[in-house]
């Protein structure tokens, strides 16, 4: 699969800041296909926020940012986990505090209550 100049963005975003992630990629020969789905997903989500939603393009850009561009794997190591949660396999925690890209995209989506 030949990636668009925006999918290349995203696989050079995860070789740079997400190394493990992106040799288990290649390892995998899912590279392509990854690349291509969350530059998907994000443009989908940033359409909807967009249009649907009536946000700003710049705030929605930033809402959808990690869909694309997750953190480097110092900051958040575990994507999905609060980066700042000191043992992210305690049984204690269900769930973290911090959102996930999908949720910050999911709350600005949910109707506004009027």
């Amino acid at each position: 699969m030949k990636l668009s100049s925006r999918e290349q963005e995203v696989a050079d975003h995860l070789k740079a800041c997400r190394p493990k992630m992106y040799w288990e990629l290649v390892k995998s020969g899912k590279l392509e296909e990854t690349a291509h789905q969350m530059w998907e997903e994000y443009t989908n989500q940033l359409a909807t926020l967009v249009s649907e939603k009536g946000l700003p393009y710049n705030q929605a850009q930033e809402l959808c940012q990690e869909i694309a561009f997750p953190p480097t794997e110092q900051d958040q190591p575990h994507l999905g986990e609060d980066p700042t949660a000191k043992d992210p396999t305690s049984a204690t925690t269900t769930k973290s505090p911090k959102a996930t890209p999908s949720e910050k995209v999911a709350s600005a989506l949910k109707p506004n209550k009027t």
